[in-house]
């Protein structure tokens, strides 16, 4: 793991807190959130705190707690995260980070978003249902018109049903069969 996934797991620990909120906390719990060793733990926050993810002061002696502060959102650090998957080209990787249940839904949306356009998936232009024009309604019908419509309903059903070498075909009797 590296250190921005160690920060998301941080944040996830302590989803309550908002960012640049300073909490008491102490590197027992740290290093349990992490899995890490003490010693590990400490190693991980001095690397967070120079890359500036978060602010740490450290509890002078035994049994004092220390300060932390997260200094970037959570939702930036995801979709940042995120992205750097994709450019690895580590897609199996990164749908399985998207798939934690600890990811708010919108965060979601925003990356699978991101990832449409990278398999080649264009998004449709979805208008306001007050601009899409209607289309103008004759109320007089040819005979060519029904003939039409039958036809269009007959080969829809006839595709939608499998056919064997063996069967005979049958109309349908009923109207609820098309």
């Amino acid at each position: 793991m590296n250190t921005i996934e160690y920060y998301i797991e941080l944040r996830f620990a302590f989803h309550t807190i908002t960012d640049r909120t300073s909490f008491p906390v102490t590197t027992t719990e740290i290093s349990e959130i992490l899995h890490c060793t003490m010693r590990n733990a400490r190693i991980l926050l001095k690397k967070m705190h120079k890359e500036g993810y978060i602010d740490w002061q450290s509890g002078k002696g035994r049994g004092n707690q220390s300060h932390l502060t997260f200094q970037l959102p959570l939702s930036s650090v995801i979709i940042l995260h995120f992205q750097s998957l994709m450019q690895q080209n580590n897609m199996e990787e990164a749908l399985k980070f998207l798939d934690r249940k600890e990811i708010p839904m919108d965060i979601k949306k925003k990356c699978y978003n991101q990832l449409r356009p990278h398999f080649g998936l264009q998004l449709p232009n979805i208008t306001q249902p007050e601009e899409q024009e209607l289309p103008i309604i004759n109320k007089k019908m040819t005979l060519n018109h029904v003939v039409r419509q039958i036809h269009n309903r007959t080969s829809s059903w006839m595709v939608g049903k499998k056919l064997t070498r063996q069967t005979k075909f049958q109309w349908p009797t009923k109207d609820s069969d098309f």
